[in-house]
C-alpha cells in the first residue's frame, strides 16, 4: 500500500514539475491576448447581431442588458464567495478551539 502510495505521489509530483511551466505559459498567453479576443468576439456578436436584427433587438439595450446582468452576477458570486469563506473559517476554528477547551476543561484547570 505504501509503495503505491509513493508510485502516485511520484507520478503526480513528476505531471505537475514538468506541465507546470506548459500551464504557466499557456495561462501568461491567455491572459496576454485575452482582452483583445473580447474585443474581437464583441465586434463580431454585433456585426452578427446587426445582419439577423429584423428590428427586433437592439444592441444598447442588449448591452445595457448585458452589463447589468453581469454586475448581479457579480455581486452575487462575491457575496456566495465571502459566505463560504466564513463557512470553512467558523468550522476550522471550532474543529481547533474546541479540542483545547475540552483539555483544559477536563484537566480541571490545576
Amino acid at each position: 500500500m505504501f509503495i503505491v502510495c509513493l508510485v502516485i505521489l511520484g507520478i503526480t509530483g513528476t505531471g505537475s514539475y514538468f506541465g507546470s511551466p506548459v500551464v504557466m505559459d499557456q495561462l501568461q498567453k491567455l491572459s496576454a491576448n485575452l482582452p483583445s479576443k473580447v474585443k474581437e468576439f464583441s465586434k463580431e456578436s454585433e456585426v452578427m447581431i446587426e445582419q439577423n436584427d429584423f428590428g427586433i433587438v437592439n444592441i444598447k439595450d442588449l448591452k445595457a442588458n448585458g452589463i447589468s446582468n453581469f454586475k448581479n452576477y457579480s455581486e452575487k458570486l462575491t457575496e456566495n464567495v465571502n459566505a463560504i469563506f466564513s463557512a470553512i473559517i467558523s468550522v476550522l476554528t471550532v474543529l481547533v478551539i474546541t479540542p483545547f477547551i475540552l483539555f483544559l476543561f477536563l484537566k480541571g484547570w490545576r
